[in-house]
């Protein structure tokens, strides 16, 4: 009967390694003829497969097969990284099997310096100084290139107001119930295209008309902040009679009340509190 070959798998290729003292750095293994980085106990990192391994063959270093050279990446570019130095190793002390990290000083093609472990260069875990990551996903989550744009952070602000339990003013929004709409909480665009079309400018923000209502075109508009102020929910609005001629006078806020009458926001306030004032020619009544 013939006999069916056993798989090796991951785990078995590095307890075997680790069985004479070496660590196996690589993270994975495909098959006999897969090249293996491994770590020998005198902190050689060297490549061999594993078909020579359990033939024997060992670190070549120690053997004096080969020179070992710190130094042999120096100069070479791995993604947006210039080798530019080497700087020493430390023990890795998080692994089962402690081995040293051989550490670079490498030079971004953005400009950051960064410090880099020799294996993670080779096998690609290291790119660039972290500025990649970023590009990747800028680019990903940004098709239409307007990220920079002011506007995109008050897009982003509406929607973490009203979908985030997390950002402060979420009370005051998300959890009134107010939301985006469909047109603008998944597309930046078609929100840009609305403001742009629609009175936006520098120094103006983005106020709803019904603050019980949603954002959404029909019920936002761009103002200024001293109108934006006189339209929260905070806002006291004020009637004012004048006790004499029985005129009725309505104002959006306190401020514009004591400024068009004439008359100390203090005295507004305290008549709208039912207290005393000396001021007899007019009432206030809160709306």
């Amino acid at each position: 009967m013939k006999k069916i070959a056993k798989r090796l798998t991951y785990e078995y290729v590095k307890r075997e390694i680790a069985s004479v003292g070496y660590n196996m750095v690589s993270k994975t293994y495909k098959n006999a003829i897969t090249d293996l980085e491994i770590d020998c106990n005198n902190g050689h990192i060297f490549t061999m497969k594993w078909n020579n391994f359990k033939s024997g063959h060992r670190c070549y270093y120690c053997s004096g097969s080969r020179i070992y050279d710190h130094k042999d990446i120096v100069g070479e570019r791995f993604g947006k990284l210039i080798v530019v130095e080497y700087i020493g190793f430390e023990w890795d002390e998080k692994c089962e099997q402690k081995y040293k990290k051989y550490n670079y000083y490498c030079q971004c093609d953005c400009g950051n310096k960064k410090v880099a472990i020799r294996h993670h260069l080779k096998c690609g875990n290291t790119r660039s100084c972290g500025c990649l990551k970023y590009e990747v996903v800028n680019k990903g989550n940004t098709r239409h290139g307007l990220k920079d744009e002011k506007l995109y952070g008050v897009w982003n602000s509406i929607k973490n107001r009203c979908y985030n339990p997390h950002v402060e003013a979420y009370h005051n929004y998300g959890g009134r119930g107010v939301e985006v709409c469909d047109k603008w909480k998944n597309d930046f665009l078609s929100f840009y295209n609305w403001a742009m079309s629609n009175g936006y400018k520098k120094g103006l923000s983005i106020d709803r008309i019904n603050n019980d209502g949603n954002y959404e075109p029909v019920n936002c508009r761009w103002v200024d902040s001293q109108t934006q102020n006189e339209n929260t929910r905070q806002c006291v609005k004020v009637r004012a009679i004048n006790n004499i001629t029985g005129e009725i006078k309505e104002f959006p806020t306190k401020a514009k009340c004591s400024k068009e009458l004439g008359i100390g926001i203090i005295i507004v306030t305290r008549s709208i509190e039912g207290k005393n004032t000396r001021q007899k020619e007019w009432k206030f009544y809160r709306i």
